[in-house]
């Protein structure tokens, strides 16, 4: 075998056993291109907007990869006494009431003038592997909201899918705008787990 067929032979090799190039999995009912999952691959932020029968309004989608395991993304995902820090424009937050998988969440939503704060009580519902929470307002001064966080292990990290639908319930606003401003918001969510996860991990070393 001369030198070129050699090295061409064993780049194929690395190449398939390296998990670097393994592949990320990402369902195709999420519409992501090539150039997105690329984008996600490089530790980039996907947003986008679906369609959904259910609501006027769009499903906002944010994806992306979180340095962790699954596991230590699920512990910030829950612990939810410390969302006020995560997320800023949460005023206040509650668990009203629990029964197994099941909770109860109140939360307090920062409005700006001229408009008044809103709340809503959440039921969620926990998946019994940790890798997946559903979420849908019960009732509250916000019209709808429903939402999900899918966990699903990708090499060291975390493939973090969150959704969420929104309508504050305020008549002025166009469903246009609802959904521009979802999007905006998304990609902050997604950036406020990842810093708790970093924030938890660096706590666990000095911990030992």
């Amino acid at each position: 075998m001369n030198t070129f067929k050699l090295l061409f032979v064993t780049l194929l090799t690395l190449l398939w056993a390296c998990p670097a190039f393994a592949s990320l999995p990402v369902d195709e009912s999420l519409g992501l291109n090539p150039s997105q999952i690329k984008a996600i691959q490089r530790g980039e932020i996907i947003t986008q907007l679906k369609n959904t029968t259910e609501s006027t309004l769009k499903d906002v989608l944010a994806v992306a990869l979180i340095d962790g395991h699954p596991d230590e993304v699920w512990k910030v995902l829950v612990d939810y006494d410390k969302y006020g820090k995560m997320f800023p424009g949460l005023l206040k937050g509650e668990t009203r009431a629990k029964n197994g998988d099941t909770e109860d969440h109140y939360s307090l939503f920062d409005y700006p003038w001229p408009f008044e704060d809103r709340w809503t009580v959440n039921r969620l519902v926990h998946a019994s592997d940790h890798r997946s929470i559903r979420w849908r307002r019960i009732e509250g001064t916000v019209k709808e909201i429903v939402g999900s966080w899918k966990l699903i292990p990708y090499e060291d990290k975390t493939l973090a899918i969150y959704s969420v639908r929104l309508d504050p319930g305020i008549p002025m606003i166009p469903s246009w705008a609802i959904d521009w401003g979802s999007k905006q918001v998304a990609p902050n969510i997604m950036k406020g787990v990842r810093q708790q996860v970093k924030e938890n991990q660096r706590a666990g070393r000095k911990a030992d």
